[in-house]
């Protein structure tokens, strides 16, 4: 796998962790008058940002990892996911 190729899956892999991510762990403000004024009601006290955002780095490695061994060690390649190819070889 090229070097952008492979860039480019991490990057697109760590914003689908990010966002799966994302809301683990979320607790609304309390209702009292401790809260924000003008926040919305479903806004985190707490959201963990770095937590979260260091999690998804390591949950993206791990992941990216695993694609990039599978189109590697061609377990997958892409020619097989080559789906255009196979319905048109179907139609005939």
């Amino acid at each position: 796998m090229a070097f952008v190729t492979s860039l480019a899956l991490y990057f697109i892999v760590w914003w689908l962790v990010f966002f799966a991510v994302l809301p683990i762990g979320i607790e609304n403000e309390p209702q009292d008058d401790g809260r924000i004024k003008g926040s919305s009601d479903a806004a985190p006290s707490n959201p963990m940002i770095r937590k979260k955002l260091m999690m998804t780095t390591l949950y993206s490695a791990l992941l990216f990892s695993v694609v990039w061994a599978v189109f590697e060690f061609e377990i997958i390649t892409f020619e097989k996911l080559n789906v255009i190819q196979y319905f048109e070889n179907s139609r005939s």
